[in-house]
């Protein structure tokens, strides 16, 4: 999408808090867009600070005209208020229930992660505890998806042969996990980080490269390889959530076997090579071993 692509352009080199801004704003939208709001709202919170606000100054050469042009009238009316409205979050929480696609805008903003603050005030919490009721008050008209996709045959199979090829050769480096989540976990694996906390951490990544543009990934915050290993019976780990972040989980299965990632609704979906599953990262779930295979081997990523 050309709004997308120019923001990007535009902005990939402009710190925001610990992170960069871009990132920080694409997450604003990926928010929105998991809501289902309007098109024009979702590219409205990508541009949201674009013009600068009393709290950030990206200094960024654009103006009005382009951006209208860029992502409509609408979506620019309320870029232009969000930036220059006065004692913003304050004033945007007030008027909450008139303006509801602008407080949406200002809540994501404030719940994106790159927004933590890790000593924050009792105040600022307690503010940002009102942001939270209202939004809950204001949300019955959306709900985050819910939806779980499978996609057999999801890659070209020469390329899940590299995969397999070099994951599964007795050369590749791993690391040895006593429980995949928690001390209770009787499911023991080796794995091998290729992206943590947003940072790369392997010579691997570039490997993944297809995988990514398959995915439209825009943003990688960890890809994790696992490895399980065959015993008399299947042994499901703890259920967990990948994280609070706003975005997606992928889970790539390198082989076929009886082992399975299972959902808190009781949804069970079996490895076969190369099916993806897709959900959203706050999705309680568990991974198992397998009983029919010597081994069983997922790609984990967390993206938007």
């Amino acid at each position: 999408m050309k709004a997308i692509e120019y923001f990007k352009k535009i902005t990939k080199n402009i710190k925001h808090g610990n992170g960069l801004f871009y990132d920080h704003c694409y997450g604003v939208y990926s928010f929105l867009k998991e809501r289902s709001l309007p098109e024009y709202v979702c590219l409205a919170g990508l541009y949201h600070s674009i013009y600068g606000t009393e709290y950030f100054k990206p200094d960024v050469n654009i103006n009005r005209n382009l951006v209208k042009k860029l992502i409509g009238n609408k979506a620019e009316k309320l870029v232009y208020l969000f930036c220059n409205i006065k004692n913003r979050d304050h004033s945007i929480l007030k008027i909450a229930e008139k303006n509801k696609n602008l407080f949406f805008i200002a809540y994501a903003n404030l719940v994106e992660p790159s927004n933590y603050q890790e000593n924050a005030s009792k105040e600022y919490l307690d503010f940002k505890h009102k942001y939270y009721l209202k939004y809950q008050s204001l949300s019955d008209s959306f709900k985050t998806s819910k939806k779980i996709e499978i996609i057999d045959d999801f890659l070209n199979e020469d390329y899940v042969d590299k995969l397999t090829e070099t994951f599964f050769s007795n050369e590749f480096q791993w690391y040895y996990m006593p429980s995949k989540v928690n001390d209770q976990d009787k499911v023991f694996q080796l794995f091998h980080f290729v992206v943590e906390n947003s940072q790369i951490t392997s010579k691997f990544f570039e490997t993944f490269n297809p995988l990514f543009e398959k995915l439209n990934a825009k943003k990688v915050f960890r890809l994790k390889i696992n490895t399980t290993f065959k015993s008399k019976k299947i042994k499901e780990s703890a259920y967990h959530k990948d994280n609070d972040r706003i975005c997606k989980t992928a889970v790539l299965y390198l082989n076929t076997n009886n082992g399975y990632t299972k959902f808190k609704n009781g949804k069970k979906i079996t490895s076969k090579r190369n099916r993806i599953v897709i959900f959203n990262s706050n999705f309680f779930h568990c991974g198992t071993n397998c009983t029919d295979k010597e081994k069983r081997v997922v790609i984990n990523i967390n993206y938007i």
